[in-house]
Formats: structure tokens, C-alpha cells, sequence
């Protein structure tokens, strides 16, 4: 299934780049096949037009980066021990002699910059689902985001799954997201942030030539395999 989905994406981005990069050429060249002036004259409107468009969309791009500079960076970091709420709402895990429970999950915005209107909803196998919001996370500042009660030892953490989905708005005034997750059996949390980069040419060939060095590796792999 997972190849079938891969070569459909291939096969996408090949008609794509057919339609985008050579059809308009072909049909150009085919159609004034018999003015050689007026072929060469439209071609070259027709390149710098392209020429225009990526010089656009560089712009876009390095524009989109630069404020990708500004975005927070969150950890996710499940602490062992019994959770110790103070008076003054800090945080501390209280931890015994010997092998401690999983107590709790913080989220760290260990970047360098603030996340403002903070949403954090965490679900997963056998737990209540939560949802903990926050009006600001400065740097380095964390944040109680689940509370296991009781709590888990480390084999019943393992066994479970978890998904914990961060919406947060940038002090730049961008919205930004990103997913964690822990599948069965793992201790740690993958990190999913998808961050859209504008720009449909140079999306095109990117998108492409990563296929294409996916298939080259994978081939790469399989003829290694057989010496």
C-alpha cells in the first residue's frame, strides 16, 4: 500500500511537471513550427515569464523563512515521579528510591522565541482526552500538559499511544501547529510539523527531484543487498 501511495505521488508529479514545464513549450513549438521569427520571438516571452515567476516565488520563500525564524520550538518531555503542584502553580515531580512512574508531560517551548495563544489537546489509548491552553509560553518557560492519574509505570507508558497537538499563534501573527506523537512500544515522541513554503513552480521540482532520490536510494539499497 505504501508504494502503491508512493508511485501515485511519483506519477502526480511527473503529469505536473509535463504540464507545467514541457506542454506549453511543445505546443508552442508546434504551433509555429512553420514562422521561425515569431517561434523565437514567443519563446523568449515565454522564458522570461517563467523567469518572473521564480524570481517571485524566491522572493516568497525568503520571506516565508525568515519568519519561520520566529516561530517557538516545543520539546515534549514525559517526567517520571508524583506530580507536586505548588502554591504558586509551579510544577515539580516528587521522585522514590528505586524504578518511578510516569507521572506527567510537560511541553517546553525551548526556542527562542515567545508562542502566544497556546492550545494543547492530548489524547490517546485508554486516556481522558485534555485540553490545556495557555496565553503565553515565553522561552525555556514549560507547562503541565497531562497528569496521569494514576500513575503509569513504565510498561504501561510504553503500551500506549500517544498524540499531542500544539496550536500556537507566532508573535509575528502567524498560526503555527505541530503534532507529537508516541507509537506503542516507544518511550520518546516523533515530532510532525508541516510548514507550507509558497511557491507552486519551485514546489513542483522539489517535490520531484526528493521522489526521484527516494527511488534512487531504495534502488541503491536493493542492489547492495544482493552483492
Amino acid at each position: 500500500m505504501r508504494w502503491f501511495k508512493f508511485l501515485l505521488h511519483f506519477c502526480f508529479g511527473v503529469l505536473l511537471f509535463f504540464l507545467v514545464f514541457i506542454l506549453p513549450f511543445a505546443s508552442i513549438i508546434w504551433y509555429f513550427r512553420n514562422n521561425l521569427h515569431t517561434l523565437v520571438l514567443i519563446l523568449i516571452m515565454v522564458v522570461q515569464l517563467y523567469i518572473l515567476a521564480f524570481q517571485a516565488e524566491l522572493s516568497l520563500r525568503n520571506e516565508a523563512l525568515t519568519r519561520l525564524n520566529y516561530y517557538p520550538v516545543f520539546n515534549v518531555i514525559p517526567r517520571k515521579g508524583i506530580v507536586n503542584q505548588r502554591a504558586d502553580n509551579t510544577i515539580d515531580f516528587m521522585l522514590h528510591i528505586g524504578e518511578n512512574p510516569y507521572g506527567g508531560i510537560l511541553l517546553k517551548n525551548v526556542g527562542k522565541f515567545p508562542a502566544l495563544n497556546v492550545l494543547v489537546e492530548v489524547a490517546g489509548d485508554g486516556i481522558k482526552s485534555q485540553q490545556t491552553i495557555k496565553d503565553v509560553m515565553p522561552p525555556n518557560s514549560e507547562v503541565l500538559v497531562y497528569k496521569f492519574d494514576p500513575p503509569l509505570s513504565p510498561d504501561e507508558f510504553r503500551a500506549i499511544r500517544l498524540e499531542i497537538r500544539v496550536e500556537y499563534t507566532t508573535f509575528t501573527d502567524d498560526n503555527g501547529m505541530a503534532i507529537f506523537v508516541k507509537h506503542r512500544g516507544w518511550e520518546d515522541f516523533v515530532t510532525h510539523q508541516k510548514t507550507e513554503i509558497p511557491g507552486l513552480l519551485l514546489g513542483i521540482i522539489r517535490t520531484l527531484e526528493l521522489d526521484i532520490k527516494l527511488i534512487l536510494w531504495m534502488l541503491y539499497k536493493k542492489l547492495k543487498t544482493r552483492i
